[in-house]
């Protein structure tokens, strides 16, 4: 005869437990989900007006403004400019949050970078009263590899704030190369002002997401909190730290080192046009675009560079067009009524090597690894930049070209 020996324990209350922590779970993913629909649809609807100023804007800009029409319009792309930087902020805290941003390494001319940006931002500093100086050591002539939009979006963020922050007083960008040795450069940015400067008890909390330094800040001063936060993670992804000195009423120090690997005999292009023949110009352009206002602005601008184009409304009719007539490059809005830009794109390249560009004005992070998978030669973002956008045209026919 067997003996048993056992204890009966009552586990309900722990599995009431788990099943509760399993319910939190869940309701933490279903906000996490909501939270990046409602930052996808509201930054495509963003977007898509800010896409038509920022386009308008530049076709009057490059159609011989009368001189006092220009600074109003210049006044107008700075407002843009600043709209889309917050747009960005949101979306870059979503994909980092997402674990989904990636640093690129592609080849960057330090000094010719360095000048673009710095030139970009003159408007910025006139309009906020202060002088912008620049100081570039020796040794920047060189080509190294590097993600030039994070970097641009790091300096402009930095360089911005100082101008905010500071009142027709000056703010001083300072880029110096420290070393360089087996191939690899250190250098050293740094942005300095002497505008209202931050009390040291106030000095992490800055880098914190959404905070402010005090309740009246951003009604002051505007922004989303979210700027030098989105720095610090970028830099880290980078492999570099952002450090600050500062004293309240005497100005800021923001200050950081990178390493880059060099890139030997690279011959830097300044011009927007560097490297394509003219053998591709002018260029047949097909059009994919289903709201009325910016098919017209984009026209605008194409018609602007010299080049001709049709218009599709959809992807049905762009997969139509595409199969009747020859095209140098189709430029594909994503979202379409009855068939979206994946779905036609994927169908166009089936039955041509014609370059695709995606032009999006969506926020999930998504977005771009269906863009990669459907075969997309490029993609540029809502609102338009005219320059990108022609440099990225230029780009993806040479590509065509030189593997035909």
């Amino acid at each position: 005869m067997g003996i048993w020996f056992g204890m009966v324990t009552d586990i309900s209350r722990q599995k009431e437990f788990e099943a509760s922590l399993d319910e939190s779970r869940k309701a933490a993913e279903r906000t996490n989900q909501i939270k990046s629909d409602f930052l996808s649809m509201i930054s495509h609807e963003l977007r898509t007006p800010l896409n038509a100023i920022s386009g308008s804007t530049y076709t009057l800009l490059n159609d011989h403004p009368q001189v006092h029409q220009k600074p109003e319009l210049d006044t107008i792309n700075f407002a843009v400019d600043n709209l889309i930087i917050m747009i960005n902020d949101l979306l870059d805290f979503q994909k980092i949050e997402a674990g989904k941003l990636t640093i690129e390494k592609s080849p960057l001319q330090l000094r010719s970078f360095v000048g673009q940006l710095l030139k970009g931002l003159s408007f910025h500093a006139r309009d906020s009263n202060n002088k912008l100086e620049a100081s570039l050591s020796d040794g920047l002539d060189i080509t190294v590899l590097g993600d030039k939009t994070r970097l641009s979006q790091i300096l402009n963020n930095l360089i911005t704030n100082a101008l905010k922050f500071t009142k027709e007083g000056e703010v001083k960008v300072a880029v110096n190369l420290l070393e360089k040795s087996n191939g690899r450069v250190r250098v050293h940015f740094e942005v300095s002002d002497n505008g209202i400067g931050i009390a040291p008890e106030h000095q992490e909390k800055i880098f914190r997401d959404f905070d402010q330094i005090r309740p009246t800040f951003s009604s002051k001063y505007g922004g989303t909190g979210l700027g030098l936060s989105i720095t610090r993670k970028l830099l880290s992804l980078m492999g570099g730290n952002i450090e600050l000195e500062s004293t309240l009423n005497i100005g800021s120090r923001f200050f950081f080192d990178l390493e880059f690997e060099v890139v030997e005999n690279q011959e830097s292009n300044s011009g927007n046009d560097a490297g394509y023949s003219d053998t591709v110009l002018p260029l047949n352009l097909l059009m994919a675009e289903d709201n009325d206002v910016n098919a017209l602005v984009l026209g605008k601008i194409i018609s602007k560079w010299g080049f001709t184009f049709e218009r599709a409304k959809n992807g049905v009719e762009a997969i139509a067009a595409a199969k009747q007539s020859s095209f140098d490059c189709i430029l594909m809005d994503i979202q379409m009524p009855e068939m979206n830009g994946f779905d036609a794109t994927l169908a166009i390249k089936q039955v041509s090597d014609v370059p695709v560009i995606a032009l999006t004005a969506g926020a999930m992070v998504e977005v771009a690894e269906r863009i990669e998978d459907c075969g997309f030669d490029g993609f540029v973002s809502k609102p338009i930049d005219a320059n990108e956008l022609r440099k990225m045209i230029l780009e993806v026919i040479l590509e065509r070209n030189q593997s035909a």
